[in-house]
């Protein structure tokens, strides 16, 4: 007890992926300014440091939540 608890979804999505399919979802036409986290925390980041291979797996997408907030990912 009182340990760390992870989780996480069913993929692995780089941010930009899942601000481009925000911003589609949305209906914004708005640019998107790339950030380079420079450091220690940035290469961390960049190497998958988010990334937990935790069991049990969520099943649903970052797809399915804009989906059901805003109505779909505006893929086509």
């Amino acid at each position: 007890m009182g340990g760390i608890e992870e989780f996480g979804g069913p993929q692995v999505l780089r941010f930009d992926e899942a601000a481009r399919a925000w911003r589609s979802a949305r209906g914004s036409r708005r640019p998107l300014l790339p950030v380079r986290i420079p450091g220690r925390l940035g290469r961390e980041l960049r190497a998958g440091g988010l990334v937990t291979e935790a069991l049990p797996r969520g099943v649903r997408t970052w797809a399915d939540h804009l989906a059901d907030t805003y109505g779909g990912t505006g893929r086509k």
